[in-house]
């Protein structure tokens, strides 16, 4: 399989770039797990600093929360 690294600066193109790759068939979209798990961790980080977090003193409370 040939693979191709294409590198997009501008968010707004990134998002047009995968609906036409989409519309050709046999070619897909690989992400690298690394950047995978970069992504989840800029995200948590922004959770954090956003203030969008429970905090709990012990397990029962969590749970509590976690099935409203």
């Amino acid at each position: 399989m040939t693979q191709i690294v294409v590198n997009i600066e501008k968010p707004g193109v990134l998002s047009v770039f995968k609906k036409l790759v989409e519309l050709i068939d046999g070619i897909s979209i690989a992400v690298p797990e690394s950047q995978k798990t970069s992504t989840r961790l800029k995200r948590a980080i922004k959770e954090a600093h956003k203030g969008d977090n429970f905090r709990t003193d012990n397990i029962d409370e969590l749970m509590a929360h976690l099935t409203e």
